[in-house]
Formats: structure tokens, sequence, C-alpha cells
């Protein structure tokens, strides 16, 4: 029988691809923190190719035994000295609102290096979520995979 045991805090780190053991514990819980219809080719293609990102990890205990997992990450790429691209956010399930919290570390990196604009791709399903941070929708032509842009003041 496991005796799962969550702790409340989490710890923050930031990456990049070239953090091979944080990538690789990315890579292996990425269909936990994951939802399903975000394919593990386009995680691992992601996980290969960003520029910068954040990882929330959470220690647990399990059979009495500490284990420090990711629970949420995000990745982001530089389009250019104006504009940041987020290209994969993905977060276990909690109160906590890791996957929030992790887009507003990217609002804040975006305002402190004078970046003026943030992309991301996302799921139809999803507008109204990203609509709530202000993002708006762009001109597509993919109704399944919708352009969203936020504007930093």
């Amino acid at each position: 029988m496991n005796n799962f045991i969550p702790l409340t805090d989490y710890i923050l780190f930031d990456f990049t691809k070239n953090n091979t053991e944080i990538v690789k514990r990315i890579k292996e819980y990425s269909i936990r923190n994951c939802r399903k219809h975000i394919k593990t080719q386009y995680i691992t293609n992601t996980l290969n190719n960003f520029n910068y990102g954040y990882v929330y990890y959470r220690t647990e205990i399990i059979n009495n035994i500490n284990k420090s997992r990711p629970c949420a990450f995000v990745c982001f790429s530089f389009v250019d000295n104006k504009t940041i691209h987020i290209d994969l956010i993905c977060s276990i399930k909690t109160n906590d609102k890791l996957g929030s919290n992790l887009l507003n570390k990217v609002f804040k990196y975006a305002n402190d290096n004078y970046y003026n604009k943030i992309t991301l791709n996302c799921d139809i399903s999803n507008i109204e979520f990203y609509k709530k941070y202000g993002f708006i929708t762009e001109n597509n032509k993919n109704n399944n995979n919708i352009l969203m842009v936020k504007i930093i003041d």
C-alpha cells in the first residue's frame, strides 16, 4: 500500500534546454502533467527546441521516501527582440493554480526584459482560459489550433 502524503511547498526553477537533468525529468512526467490531447512527440520536440522555461517541483513522501517531481512547467522561445512565444505549458490539476502562476512568471519575464508581445497556440477548448489573462485571438485559418496574442504594457 502506498502512503502518499503531499507537501504543500513548491520549488520554482528556471531552466534552458541545456539543463539536461531537468528536461529529462520533465519528459518523464509530461504525460502526467500534460493533458491527453498534447501528443508526446510534440512535448519531446518542444523540450529539444525551446529557449527558456520555468518548472515547479514538489516534494512528495511515498512509502516514507522523499521524491521531488516536476508538477508544472512552461517552455517559451524568443521569436524576435519584441516577441516571446509560449511553446508549451502543462500542469497537474491542483488548487494552487500552478499554470496561472507560470503564465504570470512569463509575463514578468517579458516585462522585465522589454518584450512587448507574447503569443501562444492553443486548442479551441482553452480559448476562454487564456482570454482571462489578456490574450486575444488572431486571424486563424486552422480552427483546431488557435493563435492567441497578449500585448505587454
